[in-house]
């Protein structure tokens, strides 16, 4: 076949461009060369040979026929872009190339750049009409600056698609993950009605007899073999659990103490048993938190809201510092998304000494709402930020639960959203609160 020969005078001009970087590329996006005329491959290479883009460089591969060209591309799915001469062993071997990547082989994210010597044997219009391709290019046009802004385009294409590809799978593997928590809180709701009646019975033990404690306990403990076997509730159960079994652990003592004649341990007795009720409260708060209905609400009203009632119950000199964006209305649990949002506030005052300021803002950003209240109070420890989710987890003084931020999260996840805290000691701490933004939003599941 007939191939016009690249002259460097009208073609590619490359004497001009410098360096696009001086330090070492950490990675490569792989670029397919496909053309049967040896000077296009060794030119192609020559201008492109310093480029970086977003701190990556380019991984060369050629092929000097349709058919080579698609075993390359069998082998290396992960190829950002090909330089697709369309006449090679036949005058239409580059659109075989290209129906092969986008029906046979089904890969829609290579971008695909036809170049061709030879325009009237591939006509532009017909070829943008009929083929998937991303660029047409006469190879007379094809400076280095030209061919150096066509790459980019290219690869940048080519990772917003693997971006998005990433995301959407982050978002099935999110909604998975819901699901099964949602499945998980029906059966344990299920179990936990029966579970708190006996409870609930066992918070009168204090005033009985002997006789009387002994048969609760042994209701207790066939009510605890069966939660362990149900409960399962996000880390809340487990950490109630641990707290249940030692409970009943100190009962046990207690009642042996009582047979050798000490009643007066019934009140040692009464306390391990409120203690078990109040974990029980726990998880049923946390399961309540799920069925509040949502409602279409406005959220910088809601954060001006819990702002104040979290000011009125403190005597620091603290300033609210409001920047509240234009976002639409959504739909959230109205009650507990505020209570979320004072317990957040409620924690930037108590890592301040005496004064300071907290910073709300709120804006739209990547089609979600973000909400972000930061502090210059004490901080967080670095050993103990991964573990603020954790229930009964709390670095604060007092008899603090230490179950403020797991609520925050459930409720967030509840939303659809999602919780992120940064923090340092001494440099103060921002949480961000992500939701999105479209209308009418409806829990997930």
């Amino acid at each position: 076949m007939e191939i016009n020969p690249l002259s460097s005078d009208d073609i590619l001009s490359f004497a001009e461009d410098s360096p696009l970087g001086g330090s070492k590329p950490t990675g490569y996006y792989k670029l397919l060369i496909a053309d049967d005329d040896d000077e296009v491959h060794a030119m192609t290479r020559l201008v492109l040979s310093d480029y970086e883009y977003d701190g990556a460089g380019i991984q060369f591969l050629s092929a000097f026929s349709g058919e080579e060209a698609k075993e390359i591309i069998r082998e290396n799915p992960d190829i950002a872009c090909i330089l697709l001469d369309v006449v090679m062993e036949s005058d239409d071997a580059g659109l075989e190339v290209v129906r092969f990547i986008r029906k046979e082989a089904g890969n829609r994210k290579i971008r695909i750049i036809l170049r061709t010597g030879q325009p009237g044997k591939a006509p532009e219009k017909d070829i943008i009409l009929n083929y998937d391709i991303n660029d047409y290019k006469e190879k007379t046009e094809l400076t280095s600056q030209k061919l150096f802004t066509t790459i980019t385009t290219a690869f940048r294409s080519y990772r917003h698609l693997n971006e998005l590809e990433q995301k959407k799978q982050e978002i099935n593997d999110k909604n998975h993950r819901l699901n099964e928590e949602i499945a998980r809180r029906i059966v344990a709701e299920t179990n936990l009605t029966k579970y708190n009646r006996s409870l609930e019975k066992m918070s009168q033990v204090k005033s009985d007899r002997l006789e009387k404690a002994l048969n609760a306990l042994k209701a207790v403990k066939l009510e605890l073999r069966e939660a362990r076997k149900s409960l399962m509730i996000a880390g809340i159960s487990s950490a109630c659990i641990n707290d249940l079994d030692d409970s009943v652990k100190q009962i046990r003592l207690n009642l042996n103490a009582m047979e050798e004649g000490c009643r007066d341990r019934v009140d040692d007795l009464a306390h391990d048993i409120d203690k078990i009720s109040g974990r029980i409260c726990d998880m049923r708060w946390f399961i309540e938190s799920i069925r509040e209905p949502f409602t279409h609400t406005d959220l910088n009203q809601i954060i001006g809201q819990a702002a104040d009632e979290v000011c009125r119950g403190f005597d620091q000199n603290m300033d609210i510092q409001l920047d509240l964006g234009q976002i639409p209305k959504i739909s959230v649990p109205e009650k507990n998304f505020k209570t979320a949002l004072a317990a957040v506030i409620r924690n930037g005052f108590e890592a301040a000494d005496h004064d300071g300021t907290i910073s709300i803002s709120t804006q739209i950003r990547d089609k979600g709402i973000l909400i972000r209240i930061s502090d210059a109070g004490c901080g967080i420890d670095p050993n103990d930020l991964p573990h603020v989710f954790d229930p009964y987890t709390t670095g604060s003084p007092g008899n603090k639960k230490g179950l403020g931020l797991s609520f925050v999260k459930q409720v967030l996840l509840h939303c659809g959203g999602d919780i992120h805290i940064q923090s340092a000691p001494r440099k103060g701490t921002l949480v961000t609160l992500t939701l999105p933004w479209q209308d009418g939003l409806e829990p997930p599941g």
